[in-house]
């Protein structure tokens, strides 16, 4: 078993900076499903967690605007590594990040039947 507390620090300022937990968790040689039992346990470490994670989507997003920027690598390597992130944040933060959605309703709507019930009368 590992020491969390020794963990939780590293593991929260690596969410920060955009890395995932996947490899967080293999460079610190703890399995995700500790990490996810701590988040359980303790509603503290929970809210840190998920803030640290909203930090670390605007770090991933910070990349974008850098490797679009980058005119040293091939424009069609850095579109890609561009989508690729911008597609996992859409995903992983979709009312931040994904595509708005508008619906819209033109015409009429129409109710064929109300029933009312009473209670306790």
């Amino acid at each position: 078993m590992h020491d969390r507390e020794a963990f939780i620090p590293i593991i929260l300022s690596e969410l920060e900076d955009g890395k995932p937990l996947r490899q967080i968790c293999r460079e610190q040689e703890i399995s995700k499903s500790s990490v996810y039992e701590w988040i359980k346990a303790d509603p503290e470490f929970s809210g840190r967690f998920t803030r640290a994670r909203e930090i670390g989507f605007e770090a991933i997003a910070e990349d974008c605007l850098n490797i679009a920027d980058d005119k040293t690598e091939e424009p069609a390597s850095r579109r890609v590594r561009v989508e690729t992130r911008l597609k996992l944040l859409a995903k992983w933060d979709p009312k931040r990040f994904g595509d708005k959605v508008q619906t819209e309703h033109s015409g009429s709507v129409t109710v064929n039947k109300i029933e009312r019930t009473f209670v306790g009368s």
